[in-house]
């Protein structure tokens, strides 16, 4: 990983996977595809798929079960705990995010002492177009506003 990060390369490992191709007669009149039998099967075991970076750390890493000497030997930090990827030489994180579904009705009460006493928030998004989803909140009163839930 550390020769990746100096020469601007990626730390990846090559892909390989067995690839099994089935021909089927799809003339009409010839049944559903999955009723027939194939008419060729082609095997093409370990092709290259391509490369894929390998997270530091993980257990395809050589550093994973490397000593605090090894490690030096090796250039990389002791207190290094892994887990981002060194992708053309640059450390790359992969931050999740969570992303609230359109078109779906979402209910939060809200912690008391509050205005309100439960929130409603509904993204309404159009499957085809390029318009961004627009947002509906409801929110619902506590105790002594008007139209308040007793």
């Amino acid at each position: 990983p550390s020769e990746a990060r100096l020469r601007n390369l990626t730390y990846s490992a090559p892909l390989y996977v067995d690839v099994n191709q089935a021909v089927y007669d799809a003339a009409p009149g010839a049944g559903p595809l999955e009723d027939q039998h194939p008419l060729d099967v082609k095997e093409c075991p370990k092709e290259f798929f391509g490369y894929v970076p390998i997270m530091l750390r993980s257990s395809y890493c050589v550093l994973s079960d490397k000593t605090d000497k090894e490690l030096t030997e090796l250039g990389e930090c002791v207190y290094d705990q892994g887990g981002y990827f060194v992708i053309n030489g640059s450390e790359k994180v992969l931050i999740a995010q969570e992303r609230m579904s359109a078109n779906h009705v979402y209910a939060f009460k809200k912690k008391q002492p509050s205005k309100y006493a439960w929130v409603c928030e509904v993204r309404s998004h159009i499957d085809q177009g390029g318009r961004p989803p627009s947002p509906l909140y409801l929110q619902m009163y506590t105790k002594g506003g008007r139209g308040a839930v007793e």
